[in-house]
């Protein structure tokens, strides 16, 4: 369970990289595009990246309070 929140944290991280580079190239070069677009899905992925580090914090806190 663990490794799979791992790797989900990892992969949304990438995510909200690529999406914070996209945000970045569009207000630098004034490109209207797609800004808004970009803008929901950054604050989404954001979103459910921070839960999920919350639940992986919390599967780490418990699971190693059952091996002691």
């Amino acid at each position: 369970m663990k490794h799979i929140l791992i790797k989900l944290v990892l992969t949304f991280i990438i995510i909200d990289i690529i999406l914070f580079i996209l945000l970045m190239i569009n207000g630098f070069f004034h490109i209207n595009l797609y800004k808004g677009i970009v803008d929901y899905l950054f604050t989404i992925a954001g979103g459910i990246t921070v839960l999920l580090l919350l639940i992986l914090a919390f599967n780490i806190l418990f699971y190693n309070k059952k091996n002691v």
